[in-house]
């Protein structure tokens, strides 16, 4: 049997090293997701193990996580910011879609590929830094208030939909993890 675990009301399997959600849809606000619980590795957060979280405000996620599941954080209405540290490699189908307050996203330096829907209908979201993602999948920000890319290089970047969004080059400033510093001349 899996070894289940629950610290700061957040359910851990110790047994897969995934992050299985919430004790309580209701009761998490602001979150840290630990990657490593009574000494085991937690490499992943399952599909939907925050969907629908109503409270969830601030998500921190630590160096570790390599795994966001399809969904994770589908509909949490209040989530405003997330911080992916570059251990990230995969960001699941939807998984902040719906995410209607999100407006402060860092995504991980590491991460190739933006999937489908992941910031659909993320109306708060105007713009954001996809460091080196070479591929953005049908739907990633359909509905969602980005208007533009911010991304250290301006081409070599695959997006499915069209019209394609605008890609500005952007310098990272390291160790800030708030809006980089757009180089294009006269935009954000």
């Amino acid at each position: 049997a899996d070894t289940i675990v629950t610290e700061s009301g957040i359910k851990y399997n110790l047994s897969t090293g995934t992050v299985v959600g919430p004790g309580n849809k209701d009761s998490v606000v602001s979150i840290t997701i630990r990657a490593s619980v009574n000494g085991s590795q937690i490499t992943s957060i399952a599909p939907n193990a925050f969907n629908g979280c109503g409270k969830l405000t601030t998500v921190i996620m630590e160096s570790g996580i390599q795994t966001v599941g399809d969904n994770a954080f589908n509909s949490c209405t209040l989530l405003q910011s997330i911080l992916l540290p570059d251990s990230i490699t995969t960001i699941g189908d939807y998984a902040f879609a719906n995410c209607g307050r999100l407006d402060n996203v860092v995504l991980p330096t590491v991460l190739k590929a933006i999937q489908t829907g992941v910031f659909a209908n993320c109306k708060s979201l105007k713009s954001i830094y996809i460091a080196t993602v070479d591929h953005i999948y049908p739907s990633a920000f359909a509905s969602s208030g980005v208007t533009i890319l911010h991304r250290d290089t301006n081409t070599g970047l695959k997006q499915d939909n069209t019209p394609e969004l605008p890609v500005h080059a952007t310098t990272r400033i390291p160790g800030v993890t708030t809006d980089p510093t757009c180089v294009q001349q006269g935009n954000q």
